[in-house]
């Protein structure tokens, strides 16, 4: 039997304990901040927490600030665009990078974080026939819902999305434009701003169920066409179910891999699919 080990004395502990607080007095002994973000911060990685430094209602301070700089920009191009149909997809254009550029910058500037906080990361072959597979998988449910709704929805109530493009347009300059917009600029900036900036501060305290829904819940009423009391019905009966629904995908995605990648390639399968259906068989 082996003798139990010897026990510092209490008056070493106390040393010890004075000697720390001496060292924290002179600045040379620096103890850790109860908030300070410990890891990468961001989503993090799989199966640790969210370590985001930004709060979920700060994505008001965001739109706010977005829809300042879009209005400002569409003003300018108004000057130099007269014709309405042009200056709405231009208009569009700019509003999406803006969009983009304004989650990013709030971040850099506020936060002193970049993209990869927001679950950016590189293109892997996985996580991108991942997202090809869950945008698939998007675009069968939206169409089975959207033929469920049909049932409560007349035709005519139903309005197109704006970022969509117009059948009776077809330009080519048109046509280009608004599939940059649509394929392109729409899932970078959407999935940026509800899946890694709301969705990622609402996980900062929030479990990962509620955070989808509430999440999902912003991105499908984003999506609504307010120009009418009554296309306004028609689009929250006809579309938020659908587009709720595929942001629920989204957000799980995302939380599973703590990453944009299958999130962003599932919204550009997605919509390709989409606007080449309103392209072709319209």
């Amino acid at each position: 039997m082996t003798d139990p080990p010897d026990r510092p004395d209490t008056h070493d502990r106390i040393d010890d304990r004075w000697e720390k607080y001496e060292r924290w007095r002179r600045g040379d002994l620096h103890l850790p901040d109860p908030d300070q973000i410990i890891g990468e911060p961001g989503l993090g990685v799989p199966g640790e927490p969210t370590r985001v430094p930004w709060r979920a209602r700060e994505a008001i301070g965001v739109f706010l600030l977005h829809l300042f700089a879009a209005s400002i920009v569409t003003l300018v191009i108004a000057v130099f665009v007269a014709d309405i149909d042009r200056l709405v997809i231009v208009g569009t254009v700019a509003t999406e990078i803006l969009l983009l550029a304004t989650v990013l910058g709030w971040n850099a500037i506020r936060h002193r974080v970049g993209p990869g906080a927001l679950g950016f990361r590189k293109f892997e072959g996985r996580l991108v026939l991942l997202g090809v597979g869950i945008g698939i998988a998007g675009r069968i449910l939206a169409s089975l819902i959207s033929i469920f709704t049909a049932l409560f929805v007349s035709e005519d109530e139903i309005v197109v999305p704006q970022q969509r493009p117009d059948p009776e347009t077809l330009s080519l300059s048109y046509v280009v434009t608004a599939g940059l917009v649509v394929i392109i600029l729409a899932p970078l900036a959407e999935e940026a701003f509800f899946r890694g900036f709301i969705y990622g501060g609402l996980r900062r305290w929030a479990k990962a169920g509620p955070a989808m829904v509430i999440s999902s819940l912003f991105f499908s009423l984003a999506h609504v066409d307010p120009s009418g009391v009554d296309e306004l019905v028609g689009s929250l009966i006809a579309f938020v179910p659908s587009i709720f629904v595929l942001g629920v995908l989204f957000a799980r995605v995302v939380e599973r891999h703590r990453s944009l990648v299958p999130s962003i390639v599932g919204h550009v399968v997605f919509n390709l699919a989409g606007f080449l259906a309103l392209l072709f068989l319209a």
